[in-house]
């Protein structure tokens, strides 16, 4: 998907774990999300959670899937 999005012009941030999904869109505020369902040490049910709960990202399109 990186790939892809940036052969059409998208800049791209990865996270390379649930982990640091929710703090690295804290950090650089992305739009939109895009979030694998299965990731090592938090799943992708719960990094959506923690986005959407967060007020500063609860607005951020989210789309996850497997």
């Amino acid at each position: 998907m990186t790939y892809l999005l940036g052969t059409f012009g998208h800049t791209t941030l990865k996270a390379m774990d649930g982990e640091e999904g929710p703090q690295l869109a804290r950090r650089e505020r992305p739009d939109p999300i895009l979030c694998d369902l299965q990731m090592p040490k938090l799943d992708g049910f719960e990094v959506a959670r923690q986005i959407r709960l967060d007020p500063e990202l609860s607005d951020v399109p989210l789309e996850s899937g497997g």
